[in-house]
């Protein structure tokens, strides 16, 4: 499903999740999406649906700034308010603070799951 531009989207993945070597992102083994070489941000269907930008901006696939990772693991929509996580020992938690994944995951994953998912 895809969020609007001025809303993050609720975090609930709850199982296994990573990035593949070619920049799939799959739950187990299924293709979620795609994060590509260049920080685009791919549907499964392989769709431009946004990008992740090198200082860690968020952006809808019209270049809309949509949310950020800050540094200190927060990751905010575009308001500024915080809708997950990545806390110290690399799990991303949602908005109240619940753990959402069940193994440390990267940045890079976080914001597609925050985000894109």
């Amino acid at each position: 499903m895809k969020w609007p531009a001025t809303q993050a989207m609720p975090v609930t993945a709850t199982k296994d999740i990573a990035i593949d070597e070619s920049g799939y992102v799959r739950d187990y083994g299924t293709i979620m999406g795609q994060i590509d070489s260049s920080g685009y941000v791919r549907d499964a269907y392989g769709s431009i649906v946004g990008r992740i930008d090198s200082v860690g901006y968020v952006r809808s696939a019209d270049d809309a700034i949509i949310g950020q990772l800050d540094s200190s693991g927060y990751i905010r929509n575009s308001d500024g308010s915080i809708v997950a996580q990545i806390d110290s020992s690399g799990y991303l938690r949602d908005g109240s603070g619940n753990r959402v994944t069940s193994n440390p995951v990267s940045p890079n994953l976080a914001l597609f799951l925050t985000f894109f998912q």
